[in-house]
């Protein structure tokens, strides 16, 4: 018998022991590749702000939920609040990704975002924080997605277990950089975050 202490490179055959630090490092490699979703999408949209998005159907050999932010105005879209999960990993980020299209030529787009908590002793309404995201450029080829990613740390999503996570997003369509000149047609919202224990 045999105590593994590196089971990436030692062979292991029946009746070896693995050593606990390697067992810890399995369980972090577990805890690292863990992941929860929450799905945004025309489904679970709001639809409720002054200047809203118009919401619709669109496709013709498949049919897909769209959200569309017209251009030269300022719309904004929220969504369905979801509750943070007891395996929430607070401490670690979260990733938003957005898909989008349009169905006019190509130029840039300003988004704004904001992604609040609200504990279950805070207001169910709170005013949106927002973070402007880099110019999104849309496809030279109309009707084709373009992926948007953002990387939110703790300190700017602020989320924790049990909250229920407020996700709205904004397009300045009358700001300078905003020269698209098309809506911008959001069909999908994902963000993904870590579960695990917090880290001490």
């Amino acid at each position: 018998m045999v105590t593994i202490t590196d089971y990436k490179s030692d062979s292991i055959v029946d009746d070896d022991n693995l050593a606990p630090s390697a067992f810890m490092e399995m369980a972090d490699q577990i805890q690292d590749n863990s992941y929860g979703q929450f799905v945004f999408d025309r489904y679970n949209a709001i639809n409720a702000w002054a200047t809203k998005p118009t919401l619709g159907t669109a496709g013709t050999n498949t049919k897909i939920g769209i959200i569309s932010f017209q251009n030269a105005a300022v719309p904004v879209e929220t969504f369905s609040p979801v509750k943070v999960p007891d395996t929430f990993k607070e401490d670690a980020n979260i990733t938003l990704e957005l898909f989008a299209y349009s169905t006019t030529a190509s130029n840039d787009v300003m988004i704004e975002i904001s992604i609040l908590g609200v504990a279950p002793t805070e207001s169910v309404d709170p005013a949106p924080s927002y973070i402007a995201l880099p110019a999104i450029t849309m496809p030279a080829s109309t009707s084709t997605y373009v992926k948007t990613t953002v990387t939110l740390t703790p300190a700017q999503h602020g989320l924790a277990r049990g909250d229920l996570l407020y996700l709205t997003i904004k397009r300045e369509g009358t700001a300078a950089g905003d020269t698209h000149t098309g809506e911008y047609v959001l069909v999908h919202a994902v963000i993904t975050y870590a579960k695990g224990e917090l880290d001490v």
